[in-house]
C-alpha cells in the first residue's frame, strides 16, 4: 500500500529535480513488482497519528510515517531519520 503522502512528496521531489522520472514512471514500475493500492487511513486518523511524531518537522515525512501507523504497516524507506526513529521502518 501507498499513503497519498508518498505520492506528494514523490511530486516536489521531481518538480525540485531530484527524482528524475514522472511521479507516474515510479508508481508504474512499483506495481510491477506487486498490487500497489492506497492505504485505507481516514485523514484524521492519520493527523492522530502524526501529532506524537515529535522527532521530525517534515511534514510529509510525519504523514508518511503516521500513515503506517494508522494502518499498522511496516514502511520500506530509506530515510535514516524514519529508520532511526520508527522500529516499523525497514530498507532491504
Amino acid at each position: 500500500m501507498i499513503s497519498p503522502a508518498v505520492i506528494l512528496e514523490l511530486e516536489i521531489l521531481t518538480e525540485i529535480g531530484r527524482i528524475g522520472v514522472s511521479v507516474d514512471r515510479v508508481l508504474m514500475s512499483a506495481a510491477e513488482v506487486g498490487e500497489l493500492s492506497v492505504a485505507p487511513s481516514t485523514y484524521t486518523d492519520v493527523i492522530e497519528a502524526s501529532r506524537s511524531l515529535s522527532w521530525t518537522r517534515d511534514p510529509l515525512d510525519r504523514l508518511i510515517v503516521a500513515h503506517a501507523i494508522s494502518d499498522g504497516a511496516r514502511l520500506l524507506t530509506a530515510d535514516g531519520r524514519i529508520l532511526t526513529h520508527f522500529p516499523d521502518a525497514v530498507w532491504d
